[in-house]
């Protein structure tokens, strides 16, 4: 989409935060046509910030590098809702523009970065409920403050399905890796984490939904108990479209 085209940020911001959301997710840039105009911005700003957030762990070596950056964006938000200026960050500025007159989103924002914290501790993710379980407890605040109901489970489920089952992957010195990575060994040394994560797709798209952040399960599909992901441009705008024209994944 044109940068111009997500009040009320200025072009130059939104474009800045398309390429960081694209750096991490570029899936997600496919839902934001189907964002309400007046809205586009601050799912814009929302979704820039999950970005920034969901790479710490897989940018750090140690736990303590990767809670200094949490700690920045605690104080970041502090400005944001705060009296004080706010640092020169694209996003940071962002969300200062876009959060004006919703001073709730600080405890839903704040609430996301807590929840980055089980990824900055070593774990191995053998269970769908916990692989689950930790990802929506930073992506339900974010949904809920975009409005977006049962967002939080298709982010999650998303995010899952977009891991592919890989023995070779290994956290740090100190057990700090990316969140992909570590649903990636578990896929591999758990088989039936697949299936199970298939079924569970299969459910959340039969429950009719008519948010955005849905549509992101348009993009997956499961044959013979695995999930599959559609990655043609063209097919992937098609079932986007269609999911959204149907009200449903």
């Amino acid at each position: 989409m044109s940068p111009d085209r997500f009040p009320p940020l200025p072009a130059e911001t939104a474009r800045q935060l398309l390429n960081t959301i694209a750096g991490y997710e570029p899936d997600w840039l496919l839902i934001l046509p189907y964002v309400p105009h007046e809205e586009r911005g601050f799912w814009l700003s929302i979704l820039a910030i999950a970005s920034e957030l969901l790479v710490i762990p897989g940018k750090v070596s140690t736990p303590l590098l990767g809670d200094v950056r949490l700690q920045w964006w605690r104080e970041a938000l502090d400005e944001v809702f705060g009296e004080t200026p706010v640092r020169r960050h694209p996003v940071v500025e962002a969300l200062d523009r876009a959060m004006r007159g919703r001073p709730a989103a600080a405890d839903r924002l704040r609430a996301a970065i807590d929840g980055m914290q089980p990824f900055l501790t070593p774990d191995d993710e053998t269970s769908l409920d916990r692989a689950m379980g930790v990802r929506k407890a930073i992506f339900d605040p974010l949904a809920e403050e975009l409005g977006a109901n049962g967002g939080g489970e298709a982010f999650a489920l998303h995010a899952l399905a977009r891991s592919s089952a890989d023995r070779s992957l290994a956290p740090g010195p100190e057990g700090v890796e990316a969140p992909r990575s570590r649903f990636s060994r578990g896929l591999a040394s758990h088989p039936e984490l697949g299936s199970q994560l298939a079924e569970a797709i299969r459910n959340a798209k039969a429950r009719r939904s008519d948010d955005p952040a849905s549509l992101l399960l348009a993009l997956l599909k499961t044959e013979s108990g695995q999930v599959k992901r559609i990655d043609n441009p063209l097919h992937q705008r098609w079932a986007i479209f269609r999911a959204a024209i149907m009200g449903r994944s």
